[in-house]
């Protein structure tokens, strides 16, 4: 069982809904490979509840799952702007859909240190920006949790299923 938490009253019961990467070495190589895995197991979701996907609510998932992966590397192998080189910290990854069609996201590292989210100039050089865009694509459902062994930090994602107009 990975060491991941969200808030109780989002999480549903790990089933088949649920899609979990436990404690693994992860390096920035491989948030590409996760983020279509996230996407993937989306779609098989989706599928099996006989529902279409809006694929730009999808995208939007995809790049909560890569600020949060990429945050847990870089500030858990050096600092936010130049991770240790060589260092492949233990990450684990969940992707839950909800029964509402919204999708939590959860990833959890060995650091202690909570996110310090920065305020931001936009004339600012590359960096800085993820945990505000985290907050504006989930409309401020995000938060963290301290772990005997690191942190956890989740973020809820609007709904990826496309509305039936069919009347």
């Amino acid at each position: 069982m990975t060491s991941i938490q969200a808030p109780a009253d989002h999480l549903v019961a790990p089933a088949s809904n649920t899609w979990i990467r436990g404690h693994q070495p992860t390096a920035e190589a491989d948030v590409p490979q996760l983020r279509a895995a996230v996407g993937d197991h989306c779609r098989s979701q989706a599928k099996q509840a006989d529902r279409s996907v809006d694929e730009l609510a999808l995208f939007m998932v995809g790049l909560v799952a890569t600020e949060l992966l990429s945050n847990a590397i870089r500030h858990t192998t050096g600092t936010s702007d130049r991770p240790a080189a060589g260092i492949r910290p233990s990450v684990a990854l969940l992707a839950q859909v909800l029964e509402d069609g919204r999708i939590l996201i959860a990833v959890s590292d060995c650091s202690p240190a909570g996110p310090n989210p920065k305020l931001v100039d936009r004339d600012e050089a590359e960096g800085g920006r993820g945990l505000k865009i985290v907050h504006e694509i989930t409309h401020a459902c995000w938060g963290w949790h301290p772990l005997p062994s690191g942190k956890s930090i989740w973020a809820i994602c609007p709904n990826i299923f496309t509305v039936d107009t069919a009347a």
